[in-house]
């Protein structure tokens, strides 16, 4: 994102020792860079640059230049999400009428929770799912209350794979996401011992940016 990049503050540089300095990095994402660089749109860019293209002021060799020397970058997924992009475009473009471009980046609505891995038994048939934490229960009496739910109508047992604690449902929608070539249905997996352990796996989730 550095040909993005406007400048960098630092915080705290002053503070104590004893308190971290929190580095603030303010940038700018351009439409043009979010088509080379996210979406890799030939179509769009073309069509974007049409006016250039009909007055000869741009050739085809061009565009595809462009495209091939914008192949790599550094953000993160969670950078690249095209709603956050639609929320700064819509910023952008009623400036005039809102008088700000202050918008909202992330959803306010933390409820905290866990997302679970269950097997059906001999099987490798998976299900990646969310429940809310409960007041008074610890961690594994919450994830075995929602599955003695699901239990219900299974002709096969469910074990419990692993859980672990989430901020929001967005955890799971992410995971879903991250294997939905090896969806069967619904919230169902077919995945292997591996998958399993990179799903519960901390290290490999904050690799994956998914929290």
């Amino acid at each position: 994102m550095s040909k993005s990049l406007d400048r960098v503050i630092h915080f705290g540089d002053y503070w104590p020792i004893s308190i971290p300095s929190i580095k603030v990095e303010i940038a700018y994402f351009t439409q043009t860079d979010w088509v080379c660089i996210v979406e890799r749109d030939q179509t769009k860019f073309l069509q974007m640059n049409k006016g250039n293209l009909e007055r000869g002021f741009m050739k085809q060799v061009d565009v595809l230049r462009i495209l091939k020397e914008s192949e790599s970058d550094d953000l993160q997924r969670a950078e690249s999400k095209k709603e956050i992009f639609d929320e700064w475009l819509y910023a952008y473009k009623n400036y005039d009428k809102l008088q700000t471009h202050i918008y909202k980046l992330f959803d306010d609505s933390i409820t905290g929770g866990l997302i679970y891995l269950i097997r059906q038994r001999n099987s490798n048939n998976f299900k990646v799912g969310w429940t809310e934490k409960k007041p008074g229960l610890t961690d594994k009496q919450c994830v075995e209350n929602r599955i003695s739910g699901l239990q219900t109508g299974n002709p096969e047992p469910l074990d419990i794979v692993g859980f672990f604690r989430a901020s929001s449902h967005r955890t799971e929608k992410a995971i879903h996401e991250k294997f939905d070539a090896k969806r069967k249905t619904g919230e169902w997996f077919f995945l292997t011992d591996n998958d399993c352990i990179n799903i519960l796996s901390d290290d490999w989730r904050i690799a994956n940016n998914i929290f």
